[in-house]
């Protein structure tokens, strides 16, 4: 391995479907030519990390200690840089990042500097509840002087369920289920829409809907492949 160029450790799982696609758009944003000139990826595929939005609002059985030991494990075996593919996870980002010896990328920071750079102020926030209660998207685009939006209860509700119900049940889900719910985001504000879950990239896609999606799966894939030292391939 080149000096410039570091292996990256995947910790994932959560959900595996997320962490596969993860895997793809990571050779698919590598300007490589041949097979040699892709990253050295490390995944370790654990699906056992107890939920992490259950964990936030009932107090269940914490993940940060296994999602510890997944990240320290791909050190042992040669990871120099981190990926979570998971953006609730990254509540517990500061204990994780104290715990390894190497650098975790930070998705949802990544993902609110790239609202930042295409100009954004307002943005509509499709997560988890439990990365909606605990504010952790809305710290993040605030450093950038971006106001998050989310859908209200209801819209919530039917989000969480095409997560659950749909995505990490294996089940095809449709966004158009969703389009009211976006519409009524946009009449408050919303320019664009965070896909701050990575299963969400599996259900919106701005083809589908002339709506602007910013997939944080995507910010977290490009990072990476700038990060680990690699030329970013050029739409």
């Amino acid at each position: 391995m080149s000096k410039n160029k570091k292996t990256v450790g995947i910790i994932g799982g959560m959900g595996p479907g997320a962490t596969a696609l993860l895997f793809q758009k990571l050779i698919d944003y590598t300007d490589a030519k041949v097979d040699a000139e892709h990253i050295h990826i490390i995944i370790d595929n654990r699906p056992s990390i107890p939920d992490r939005t259950s964990a936030i609002l009932k107090g269940e059985n914490t993940p940060a200690k296994y999602i510890c030991e997944s990240g320290k494990k791909l050190e042992k075996y040669g990871a120099e840089l981190i990926a979570i593919p998971c953006n609730t996870s990254h509540y517990f980002y500061p204990y994780i990042q104290s715990q390894l010896g190497i650098p975790v990328i930070h998705m949802l920071e990544e993902t609110a500097k790239e609202c930042k750079e295409m100009g954004f102020d307002t943005v509509g926030v499709l997560a988890t509840t439990g990365t909606k209660r605990t504010e952790i998207y809305d710290h993040a685009l605030e450093k950038y002087g971006i106001k998050a939006i989310y859908p209200d209860q209801e819209g919530q509700e039917l989000l969480m369920s095409l997560i659950y119900d749909y995505v990490k049940a294996g089940k095809q889900a449709e966004g158009s289920m969703f389009l009211e719910q976006l519409k009524k985001m946009i009449t408050q504000g919303a320019q664009a829409f965070v896909l701050g879950c990575t299963e969400l990239p599996m259900v919106f896609n701005d083809r589908d809907f002339g709506i602007k999606f910013i997939d944080s799966l995507d910010v977290l894939a490009k990072r990476a492949v700038e990060m680990a030292g690699y030329p970013l391939k050029q739409s």
